[in-house]
């Protein structure tokens, strides 16, 4: 506690410690996200680079066919495969052992989800992504990410925080470069998606979306920021606390 307000990053590991909810079950599940999101969100387009999501290995395998793709556990951020093209070979018994292996997690919702897969289309090897947070349904600051997948794996190689208005904020987050980020030209629509994704269960929520050629996509939603850790520099984690 800073001043008698509470820090972002120990509202976050209270809410790993105490919350139940069972739409978090959801929300931070990769398949069922889908639900969720069509329900508020009738007829949007964020999952026009998603090509399967079930539980079927065989069906998985069947998608994967169509590359280049990435396959991912639907529980787990760091299980996935990028396969680029027929020399990416998938391995069906690592695909069995992510789906018989219970997720070690700290966080209960994750514990509940079916494991499952997603293969999506792969996005440019450089894209960016944008973490919006969500205090209260109201968007304070985006986090702008750029990643390179050129290796088959995820390289980040920059982050900067913004507000709304694009304000670029001197805020780094460990070592991770500050680098910057041209104005999403949809930026509005993304915010607004963003704030009609929130869930007043909490009162913070991280909507994440791949901004990339004209197209906004859902990567994920998070209530976990970073598993209750902080990264970032200067007083941040307080300004963030004083949102909750």
């Amino acid at each position: 506690m800073i001043g008698g307000k509470m820090k972002f990053s120990s509202y976050i590991k209270k809410v790993i410690a105490e919350d139940r909810s069972p739409v978090g079950i959801i929300i931070n599940d990769k398949i069922r996200v889908k639900e969720y999101v069509d329900e508020r969100l009738p007829g949007n387009n964020l999952f026009a680079h998603r090509m399967y999501a079930g539980y079927s290995i065989p069906e998985t395998v069947k998608a994967c066919y169509n590359r280049p793709c990435v396959v991912r556990l639907n529980n787990g951020w760091h299980k996935m495969r990028f396969l680029f093209d027929r020399k990416d070979v998938l391995n069906i018994d690592e695909l069995e052992k992510w789906q018989s292996t219970p997720y070690p997690s700290a966080e209960w919702s994750y514990k509940q989800i079916k494991p499952g897969f997603t293969v999506e289309k792969v996005l440019p090897l450089k894209h960016n992504l944008f973490k919006f947070f969500v205090f209260h349904g109201k968007v304070h600051y985006i986090w702008g990410q750029r990643y390179n997948i050129e290796s088959r794996k995820i390289g980040q190689l920059g982050c900067t925080m913004y507000t709304p208005e694009w304000k670029k904020l001197n805020v780094q987050w460990n070592k991770t470069p500050i680098i910057d980020f041209k104005k999403p030209g949809r930026i509005d629509e993304m915010i607004s998606i963003a704030e009609k994704l929130w869930c007043s269960d909490w009162k913070f929520m991280r909507v994440d979306l791949y901004y990339n050629d004209n197209k906004i996509l859902l990567s994920e939603m998070n209530n976990y920021h970073a598993g209750g850790t902080n990264g970032f520099s200067g007083d941040f984690d307080e300004v963030l606390g004083g949102l909750i």
